[in-house]
């Protein structure tokens, strides 16, 4: 078992709820997307997310965060973090072909996912990660 920085974890949600509530506020299909394109980098190169730079560039830099690293595996939370981009990409796709209410929907229920995870530690994307492997 490897560690995991639960303040990234952390970061990286507030990050996905902010802008996608700045997307809805401001009627931005594009910010969606660009959300959606952080979330897949960071799910395919972790190091180069653009929410995990900002966490170790300017969060911890500056002091606003300090790292809290415990024992867990990574995988479940990268699983969910690619689960969470294909549906936010799934929602900016559905914002091209000109369906927005289903888009915000997809939109809207990642970021309350991401709320959920924020603030009671439930990841629901972990947890399907777990159902798929006991799945086999």
């Amino acid at each position: 078992m490897t560690k995991v920085d639960t303040n990234a974890l952390k970061f990286n949600q507030i990050n996905i709820i902010f802008w996608i509530l700045v997307a809805l506020g401001f009627d931005a299909p594009w910010l969606v997307a660009l959300v959606g394109l952080a979330m897949a980098i960071g799910t395919v190169w972790a190091e180069w997310g653009p929410f995990r730079l900002a966490y170790r560039r300017l969060a911890m830099r500056t002091g606003f965060v300090k790292p809290r690293i415990i024992v867990d595996d990574p995988a479940p939370h990268r699983f969910a973090l690619g689960f969470g981009a294909v549906v936010v990409l799934a929602a900016a796709a559905l914002f091209a072909l000109g369906i927005p209410l289903a888009a915000w929907i997809l939109a809207d229920l990642v970021a309350l996912l991401a709320f959920v995870n924020f603030a009671f530690n439930y990841c629901v994307g972990c947890q399907i990660y777990f159902l798929l492997g006991r799945l086999g």
